[in-house]
């Protein structure tokens, strides 16, 4: 979900470079190759070096990924002023998502692998005690043990009241 909280660390804007794909900027965003970023974060350790966050390359800061979300293209009436947007998020449901990712693919593995190969031992341990006889032997005897317990309910509903 979308929530606003407060940053760890006022967060500054170093410098922006873009990179294009041979041929530069042709004014489309299929000609881009990366958007990289270089922030520094004010108030965290006095050494604090600014670090480079680019398009797939997320930095981490006090628990928070910060990622290069996207990039406003110059505009002809602009004057030259454009900005960058900044991505901000944490990884707290991470490992519940990969949970029941790995859950999904297992079950899935299951159904369609490991279920097709149980049935069909099963039926073929059935066609081959039906060969020998087998099959129609312990068949009869639940068959027996069915019409016992229907019997017996019977005889229990006929000597009630």
């Amino acid at each position: 979900a979308r929530e606003r909280r407060a940053l760890p660390a006022p967060v500054v804007l170093e410098d922006f470079v873009l990179t294009t794909n041979i041929g530069g900027f042709s004014g489309r965003v299929s000609s881009i190759r990366d958007w990289t970023s270089r922030l520094r974060f004010v108030g965290g350790p006095p050494a604090a070096e600014a670090v480079s966050v680019s398009t797939n390359n997320p930095k981490s800061y006090a628990g928070l990924s910060f990622f290069q979300a996207f990039w406003d293209a110059p505009q002809a009436d602009s004057s030259g002023l454009t900005f960058t947007g900044l991505g901000v998020g944490n990884r707290v449901g991470v490992t519940t998502q990969l949970f029941g990712s790995i859950l999904a693919a297992v079950g899935m593995i299951y159904a369609f692998y490991i279920k097709p190969i149980i049935k069909r031992r099963r039926r073929e341990r059935v066609i081959g005690e039906m060969a020998t006889g087998r099959y129609g032997e312990r068949a009869q005897h639940h068959a027996q043990a069915r019409e016992a317990a229907r019997n017996g309910a019977a005889q229990h509903q006929e000597a009630a009241p």
